[in-house]
Formats: structure tokens, C-alpha cells, sequence
């Protein structure tokens, strides 16, 4: 398979798909149907979310594409011709169904997620060099702080924020911990069965019903494996390291990952260790996934996360963006304090 071919399969098909050909993707009670460029229709007795989780594993092109909208659909980004919010429509380009009825949230997803297309395909990309390579605290930061006994750095952020040395329960010279969202304990195996808040269909925390849009204390395991002056990042801090703060592709000893440069000169170093779902690591040592403590607001089912890879197209080395994901799987935490 080619870096933008993927492989959709239950128990009685199996079909190799060519991303530039996936329209769209829509949900339909225990099925998923899968629309092509051609015109044809296939329906596989699995999750959208695995559906979406093949997708990101194979390449970039996902990234900038194709975005999950909503709980019901994936969409590629290239296919749509225009958004009619009054009938509630998208209209799709070069198939034979050209008009995907959705809800207006997730018709506002979309439209955002076309804009930042439009402006720059991801939100940043960042020429730099692949011989960086660090593997001392020393080289990081000229001074390294602890709060609470947690080593931390200040990176000159403009918010005072300051970002812990090492991800949560790990060294830097190991491969860190996994946590799923809201749980405080990390795990190996990480499934919808056995999430803490119950299936992405039948949550009990975190909802519509509850109205709460971050993590809690009592939820946080960043504050409860540290304390109470540490937490999970929100979406607002990952957005801070993005908007000011270089960031170069390197290594740190056998790991991969990304030097993150404050305005000051002094770094911390993310772990490219992929995710971890059932009980597979996807993507490991060729992207960077941390979870942040903010749930995404048109799908309680989800959450927002960081992610950042090494680009595959020359002269674009390092791709970051933000994202969103099923709340089950479980990914990395890089505590902050005030």
C-alpha cells in the first residue's frame, strides 16, 4: 500500500481505498458506508471511529483532507463545493449523491475546518534541520525549575504558563505513559468498552446533560498524580506553544519527537510515540499525540487533543495541528502549572 491507501475490513469484505478517492464516510447504526469518487457504495459491519483511526495512520494527507464532523460523518475536504446552512446541506462535488444532509454544529465544523484549509492547509509548517538531536536536561533550558517536586521549564510564554520537563509518570528517556481522557490511571489496552465514563454512545460524565466542558480536579490525573498546582493543558495552552514557540523535529536518544522552542531559548521535548488503541501502538516514533483537558463542544463523544508529525513533503518537515478524538483512546499528557 502507498502512503494514502488504506484497508477497510469486516468479516465478510475487505477493500483497499485510495484516500484521494473517499468522498465521505457516514454512520449508520452498527454499520458504516463508505462513498467513493466512482460512485460506489460499501457497508462494513464496524465503528466510524476505526474508520477515522485507519485514515490517520497512513499519512498527512489526512490531516489537511479529510476531517471526522461530527458523531455520523468523515468528509474529504477536497469533495465539497459548498455549505448551505439554511437546508442544513452539504453540497458534494464529482459523485453521484451531492447533497449530505447534516446538523448545523457539525455543518460549523465543517466550514471552519475549510477555512484553515484554505489559509494554510495546516496551521503551521516548519522548515528545519533533522541532524537536532538532544540528550541532557542541560541542553534544554538554562535554568530548570520544580514545582512540588515536578522539574519544569519556562518557556517565556506570554500567559507565565510553565510546561513540566518530562510527560506524565515518565522519563524522558523512556517511552511514556498512555493515559485515555478523564481517567487517571494509564493503560495499555484502551477500548470503548472499558472507558471510565462508559461507551462514546452511553456517556455518563462529561455531557450534554452535565454541561462540563473541562476536566475536573477529581479527573485530571495530572492533578491527581502531582497535586493540585499541576494539570492537564487546555486547548488555549497547546494553541500558546503553537502561535509562539519554534518547534524543530529532533531526537532524544533512540526517541523521536519535537524540540519546542519558547521565546526565551528555553525547550521542552514532545514524544512522538503515536497512540495506543485496543491494545496497539499506531504511529509510534512517526507522530506525536497529547491530550488536552478541553472536550470538543459539537460531540460530546469527543475530545481536543495536540498532534504533530514529521512531514513527508520536501521542504515541509514538521506538520502541527489541532484535532479532535474518541476519548477512550489513550495518548500522552504534558502537564502544566500556573
Amino acid at each position: 500500500m502507498n502512503r494514502t491507501t488504506i484497508l477497510i475490513e469486516d468479516s465478510l469484505t475487505r477493500l483497499y481505498i485510495d484516500l484521494s478517492e473517499l468522498v465521505y464516510v457516514q454512520a449508520d447504526r452498527n454499520y458504516t458506508d463508505i462513498y467513493l469518487s466512482n460512485g460506489r457504495t460499501k457497508s462494513y459491519l464496524i465503528p466510524i471511529s476505526k474508520v477515522m483511526e485507519k485514515i490517520e495512520s497512513v499519512s498527512l494527507f489526512a490531516v489537511s483532507s479529510i476531517k471526522r464532523i461530527g458523531r455520523s460523518h468523515i468528509i474529504n475536504l477536497n469533495y465539497v463545493e459548498r455549505i448551505d446552512f439554511k437546508r442544513k446541506e452539504v453540497h458534494l462535488k464529482d459523485i453521484n449523491v451531492t447533497k449530505l444532509s447534516c446538523g448545523r454544529d457539525a455543518l460549523k465544523t465543517l466550514d471552519d475546518a475549510l477555512k484553515k484549509k484554505k489559509a494554510v492547509n495546516v496551521l503551521k509548517q516548519v522548515r528545519v534541520q533533522h541532524s537536532i538531536k538532544v540528550e541532557s536536561y542541560d541542553e534544554l533550558a538554562k535554568e530548570i525549575l520544580t514545582v512540588d517536586g515536578v522539574m519544569c521549564v519556562d518557556l517565556g510564554l506570554p500567559s507565565g504558563r510553565l510546561w513540566a520537563i518530562e510527560n506524565l509518570d515518565s522519563p524522558l528517556d523512556s517511552m511514556p505513559r498512555m493515559f485515555a481522557w478523564g481517567e487517571t490511571e494509564s493503560k495499555q489496552v484502551s477500548t470503548n468498552d472499558n472507558y471510565c465514563f462508559g461507551k462514546e454512545t452511553a456517556l455518563t460524565k462529561y455531557t450534554r446533560h452535565d454541561g462540563l466542558t473541562e476536566l475536573l480536579p477529581e479527573d485530571d490525573p495530572a492533578t491527581c498524580i502531582l497535586g493540585e498546582k499541576w494539570r492537564t493543558p487546555a486547548y488555549k495552552d497547546f494553541q500558546e506553544l503553537m502561535d509562539c514557540c519554534k518547534w524543530s523535529w529532533c531526537t532524544w536518544g533512540i526517541y523521536h519527537g519535537c524540540l519546542v522552542t519558547g521565546p526565551n531559548d528555553n525547550s521542552i521535548f514532545l514524544h512522538a510515540g503515536g497512540y495506543t488503541s485496543d491494545s496497539m501502538n499506531i504511529e509510534a516514533e512517526s507522530k506525536g499525540n497529547y491530550w488536552t483537558s478541553t472536550l470538543y463542544e459539537d460531540d460530546e463523544a469527543l475530545s481536543y487533543r495536540c498532534s504533530f508529525s514529521e512531514g513527508f513533503i520536501e521542504g515541509e518537515d514538521v506538520f502541527f495541528f489541532d484535532e479532535v478524538a474518541e476519548r477512550f483512546l489513550a495518548y500522552y499528557i504534558r502537564p502544566v502549572t500556573n
